[in-house]
């Protein structure tokens, strides 16, 4: 049974359909893991006819859908473990769906449908590098798993919502930065601690601007290459509690970098080789 549309175009989940896909993680997650697009739909078709409950006419996707610009199957045929491609491949998604908005990539059901429909395989390859996850034989830590980063709307952790957001963040900063956006781009996925952090204070990500120069005085404190978790979810959580998010914005930008600087860690001194 093939599913019902084809490559040219991205058609969200109904409710019904997203539902269906969180019973079989409950019950079969190594489906949606490695299974088929194809595969899949049919085991969603033959649980919603045995539903009594269900509407048997009631459809698994709606009439929802966007282009696709850029093959997404080529995303598929070169997943890597790890977060080692992230960045090119955050390109290829974005580019890939030029008409999706900021609201339909928060959309469990839209996410869900790229993921289990459009690029199968390779969310399972990307995540490989969370071995005890991703090779996990207990059934309750496996759908965990799946839930997460199929099914779900994270922007940590649902794989095409990962991608497609750290294209957006880099470009909406790019606008306020003096970097352009492939170079936020490349910072942001080669230090996701740092994204993360970012992500997690509402106030401070509400803001391009102030990402931007977040960003920018960041990289030249040399805060991300550190790598420093903690030193950065500290520095994220003073300027969170400086002020929210209007107030800061409202500065002009010599009095925002002046606020962001106040509270950066000091920039690392670079120690010279002794002379031979």
């Amino acid at each position: 049974m093939t599913s019902p549309y084809g490559t040219e175009r991205v058609h969200t989940l109904t409710s019904t359909g997203h539902k269906l896909l969180e019973d079989i993680a409950s019950d079969i997650p190594s489906l949606i893991r490695t299974g088929t697009a194809d595969d899949l739909y049919a085991e969603m078709v033959r649980r919603k006819t045995d539903r009594s409950g269900d509407d048997p006419d009631s459809p698994l996707f709606s009439e929802r859908s966007w282009p696709v610009q850029m093959s997404l199957s080529s995303l598929a045929d070169d997943p890597v473990p790890g977060p080692g491609n992230d960045a090119a491949h955050a390109e290829w998604i974005h580019k890939a769906l030029p008409t999706v908005t900021t609201a339909d990539m928060s959309d469990r059901r839209i996410l869900a449908a790229i993921n289990c429909f459009h690029i199968p395989g390779y969310s399972n390859t990307r995540w490989k590098s969370s071995k005890k996850l991703w090779s996990s034989t207990d059934s309750t830590v496996q759908t965990r798993f799946v839930l997460n980063h199929w099914l779900g709307h994270s922007k940590e952790s649902n794989t095409v919502a990962r991608l497609w957001w750290l294209y957006e963040f880099a470009r909406q900063a790019a606008v306020y930065s003096v970097h352009d956006t492939n170079a936020l781009l490349n910072e942001i996925a080669s230090h996701v601690n740092f994204y993360h952090q970012l992500l997690r204070r509402k106030y401070i990500r509400a803001s391009p601007r102030i990402r931007a120069i977040i960003l920018d005085v960041s990289i030249e404190n040399g805060l991300l290459s550190r790598n420093n978790t903690r030193e950065t979810s500290r520095m994220m959580q003073r300027l969170n509690l400086t002020a929210g998010a209007i107030s800061l914005d409202i500065l002009p930008p010599d009095k925002l970098r002046e606020v962001v600087e106040g509270v950066m860690p000091p920039k690392e001194e670079t120690v010279p080789d002794p002379q031979p």
